[in-house]
C-alpha cells in the first residue's frame, strides 16, 4: 500500500485533489476538522446510494432456529 506522500508524488488525481484542499485551507474558507469532517460526510452519503440492500429470501431464522 501506498503512503500518503507516496500517492502524493505519483497520483495526478489524489496530487490534485490535496492541493485544492490545501488551497481551501489557505484561503482560510474550512478549518482542517471541518475540511475532515465534509470529506467523510460526501463517502457516507456516496455509500448510502451506491448500496443495495441485502436481498432476503426466506426467514434466515427457520433456518437458524433449533429450538
Amino acid at each position: 500500500m501506498k503512503t500518503r506522500e507516496e500517492k502524493y508524488l505519483n497520483d495526478p488525481y489524489y496530487y490534485a485533489l490535496v492541493n485544492m484542499l490545501r488551497d481551501l485551507i489557505r484561503r482560510a474558507q474550512f478549518t482542517p476538522s471541518e475540511l475532515r469532517e465534509a470529506s467523510l460526510f460526501a463517502a457516507i452519503l456516496e455509500e448510502r446510494e451506491r448500496t443495495t440492500p441485502p436481498v432476503v429470501i426466506g426467514d434466515w431464522r427457520q433456518s437458524h432456529d433449533r429450538r
